[in-house]
């Protein structure tokens, strides 16, 4: 739990960051990000923090591309979704993580 505190408190520094960036207009910190990751943290965090009645399910494949972009702004969207979801859940539910692969 400690470690999920810490984790937390960097990113919200660096959402603190963010808010500056756009204020101040900043370049930004894209670099490869893992996507998968981000995804499996977000699930970790949620089931720490959301009601134990929201149940977690995943789909995500094993070789998912890695993406350019800024990590913090792209956990913080799926933060944000699965907030959401818990929201809309509110005498819980099944909250389904599902990332792959895709051509246009």
């Amino acid at each position: 739990m400690l470690n999920i505190l810490q984790i937390n408190t960097k990113r919200g520094a660096s959402v603190v960051k963010q808010i500056l960036f756009f204020a101040r207009g900043n370049e930004d910190k894209r670099s490869l990000v893992q996507v998968k990751h981000l995804l499996l943290d977000v699930q970790q965090m949620a089931q720490v923090t959301f009601p134990k009645s929201i149940e977690f399910r995943r789909h995500i494949d094993d070789n998912l591309w890695m993406v350019t972009a800024d990590t913090t702004q792209v956990h913080q969207v799926f933060m944000n979704l699965a907030v959401n979801a818990r929201d809309a859940m509110p005498n819980g539910g099944t909250l389904t993580i599902t990332a792959e692969n895709k051509l246009k």
